[in-house]
């Protein structure tokens, strides 16, 4: 298997397909980082600037007014969370950078995964390579070499974006805590990884699920899109004559992204432990529908 991964790797690094996925995805952060960096620096201008017509000193100003210190900063982090505000990690709360980084990727990493990684079996299965690949390893084993290669790519994006948009707010925000970012950064890390092996999963299964990648691409949307409305049968009113289906909502990943964001350690293990069991899911029914097919 790990010669499959090695193999993965060097052929993303031939066809540059992992450099641009890569690009693609630290430059979309990047954007969206300088936009959130320069709307805090807007809002905490704007608030020292009245301070200063109230009468403060500049420096007393700059000194005593942080956005971090206001409620609507708090409220509007547990509203992207989907949380009550007093269950916000204290790491992400106290953060300028944190809510940012998990927001942007929880809403567009499965996005990211699907589009670069929905043909790593289907376009063996449509030139019938597969055929000679399983002459020298399993078909286990070959799914998961690819999921591991994707993997890593995926890992290695979501660092780099992260030590973008660390690096980015230390040079740009004064109110900017780094021993603070890096451990908040570590845990989203850890986290989001979980989170992104679950669409990686399903795309490892819409790819061995047809032959030809264009329809594996459709499958996985159409897939991911579908689980997104599922859990929108949590929103159902206890009233309504469909509420019976509110509990399909825990079929769906969204159900478990508000954990992410919670303190202590019982909720994100909870979250991140529901995100890994859908991807070794996803990854064991693409084994298992490999394995049946005639190749």
């Amino acid at each position: 298997m790990f010669e499959i991964i090695r193999h993965e790797l060097a052929i993303a690094l031939r066809t540059k397909r992992a450099l641009l996925t890569l690009a693609l995805y630290v430059t979309a952060a990047l954007i969206g980082s300088l936009a959130y960096i320069f709307a805090v620096r807007l809002i905490e201008s704007q608030a020292i600037d009245v301070m200063v017509r109230n009468g403060a000193p500049l420096d007393e100003a700059r000194r005593s007014f942080s956005l971090l210190g206001t409620e609507g900063y708090a409220q509007m982090v547990a509203f992207f969370a989907g949380t009550e505000q007093g269950a916000l990690s204290p790491l992400i709360r106290d953060s300028l950078i944190l809510p940012a980084l998990m927001w942007g990727s929880l809403a567009f990493l499965p996005f990211l995964i699907v589009l670069a990684s929905y043909d790593q079996l289907a376009s063996d299965l449509a030139t019938r390579s597969l055929c000679y690949s399983v002459l020298r390893a399993s078909r286990r084993n070959l799914v998961l070499g690819k999921f591991a290669a994707q993997a890593l790519l995926f890992g290695l994006a979501l660092l780099l974006s992260a030590l973008c948009l660390f690096g980015l707010a230390a040079l740009m925000l004064g109110s900017f805590d780094p021993a603070l970012a890096l451990l908040g950064i570590g845990r989203a890390w850890l986290l989001l990884v979980a989170y992104g092996s679950c669409y990686l999963g399903l795309s490892a299964l819409a790819s061995a699920s047809v032959r030809q990648p264009v329809m594996a691409l459709f499958l996985a949307l159409g897939a991911m899109v579908g689980l997104r409305m599922v859990g929108w049968l949590g929103s159902l009113p206890e009233s309504s004559a469909y509420a019976i289906l509110r509990p399909l909502r825990w079929l769906s990943p969204s159900a478990y992204q508000s954990g992410l964001w919670e303190a202590g350690y019982a909720a994100p293990l909870a979250s991140a432990g529901a995100y890994l069991a859908m991807g070794a899911l996803f990854v064991g029914l693409a084994v298992w529908t490999l394995e049946a097919r005639d190749l």
